[in-house]
């Protein structure tokens, strides 16, 4: 199966293998990976230890792991890579003469830092946002600054 779109994926195996069967040469970025938990991937709750998680548990938008990085700053990341996209978008879909869709593999993190981000939804409250494994979500994100996002689909 080859989409007739561009793809774009997180480097992570889990995401790239499935970017690769949608297209033969998926756009790898890593502003598309999961977020960075540093020093506590890998490691129980336990190893983390309880003060660090209610550190982490009472500022869930800005606190980040050692070496990790902040929900806020995961948002910073997807929205930086989502301009980028979105000129690239102006400079193609301009020389194509209309707008194209665009297919990105990624995590349920950087998937509720996007539908948080259209929907104004703080980041201590994405765990609200239920983002099912291997589902599709769709985003209407504008190529014209100022013009609002739209959430078509979450886990279509």
């Amino acid at each position: 199966l080859a989409l007739p779109v561009p793809v774009y994926s997180s480097p992570l195996t889990r995401c790239l293998a499935l970017a690769r069967e949608l297209h033969p040469e998926p756009a790898v970025d890593p502003r598309l990976m999961e977020m960075a938990f540093g020093t506590w991937e890998g490691r129980t709750w336990a190893d983390i230890g309880e003060e660090s998680l209610t550190a982490w548990a009472e500022d869930i938008s800005d606190f980040a792991p050692p070496a990790g990085e902040s929900a806020r700053m995961l948002q910073g990341r997807v929205l930086e890579w989502l301009d980028d996209l979105a000129a690239e978008a102006r400079d193609h879909d301009a020389a194509q003469g209309a707008a194209a869709d665009r297919v990105v593999v990624t995590h349920g993190g950087v998937v509720r830092a996007l539908v948080g981000a259209v929907l104004g939804i703080a980041p201590a409250d994405w765990f609200r946002l239920q983002v099912d494994f291997a589902a599709v979500t769709l985003v209407e994100w504008p190529l014209v600054a100022g013009a609002p996002p739209r959430l078509l689909a979450l886990n279509r």
